[in-house]
């Protein structure tokens, strides 16, 4: 989880690098999920709870949010518009 930790948001695809089967990943990522320690985001696509909770202290929770939602719902903009 110390790989993840430090990133904004992974796939599957990028654990793949380990050397561990896909099935095995899958399997890891529902258990973390469901023990609170990752997010999943949409399908394929998870944040570690560690990384929000130290926006959330860093005062950066709202940029994140953002880039999330950018990653999320590609292509998109966030207008400054009220």
């Amino acid at each position: 989880m110390e790989l993840v930790a430090k990133m904004p948001y992974f796939t599957l695809g990028n654990l793949r690098i380990i050397g561990v089967s896909p099935h095995y990943l899958r399997v890891f990522l529902s258990r973390q999920v469901k023990a609170g320690a990752v997010v999943r985001l949409k399908n394929g696509l998870y944040t570690s709870q560690r990384y929000i909770d130290e926006a959330k202290v860093g005062g950066q929770i709202s940029p994140l949010l953002e880039f999330l939602a950018g990653v999320m719902y590609m292509p998109s903009y966030l207008s400054g518009e009220l």
